[in-house]
């Protein structure tokens, strides 16, 4: 019969669903990730750096993109942006400005300054970094902005094994 009807073809999508996912799903099986989501967000409470590192394809933007959602964290998609700009916008993420009101920088020692200053004056922020081929910058920038507070986090993804420094906590992602 050329035409499969209702029942065939709902019985038939679920199969390829069902081979499709478990082509996908890691060595492991499926990853749950509400507690992954859970962990990254206690250690963004008691570490200022919080590394979430694991293989191309793992999930880390999706993960990030689920952080970013939350309120109280701002995502920022950073593969794009020269180290001038990913600066510029996380001084207009951590003061709250609008499109409208946005800061412009003329150099990239101008913003990275803003963005100490910015870090620094803040009374609370979580960044959310996927991506971010400059992160070494922004470390050493946060760094050197004083004393880490409980109620500031930078959480960023990466493909290579994180390093972690004083107070610092890399989560895997398997």
């Amino acid at each position: 019969q050329r035409f499969l009807d209702a029942g065939t073809l709902e019985q038939t999508l679920r199969q390829t669903n069902t081979a499709a996912i478990d082509r996908s799903a890691p060595p492991g099986g499926v990853v749950e990730r509400s507690d992954l989501l859970a962990q990254i967000r206690a250690a963004s409470q008691s570490h200022v750096v919080v590394a979430v590192s694991g293989p191309a394809g793992s999930g880390k933007t999706v993960l990030m993109s689920e952080l970013g959602a939350a309120p109280g964290f701002d995502t920022i998609f950073a593969r794009n942006l020269s180290p001038k700009e990913l600066f510029a916008v996380l001084v207009n993420k951590l003061r709250r400005l609008t499109p409208a009101a946005a800061q412009q920088f003329n150099t990239f020692d101008g913003a990275r300054l803003a963005f100490a200053s910015a870090w620094i004056d803040a009374d609370s922020a979580t960044l959310v970094l996927d991506d971010c081929p400059h992160i070494d910058a922004v470390l050493k920038a946060v760094g050197g902005a004083g004393v880490p507070t409980a109620r500031k986090a930078l959480i960023y993804s990466t493909r290579a094994d994180a390093p972690a420094g004083d107070g610092d906590l890399v989560v895997p992602v398997p």
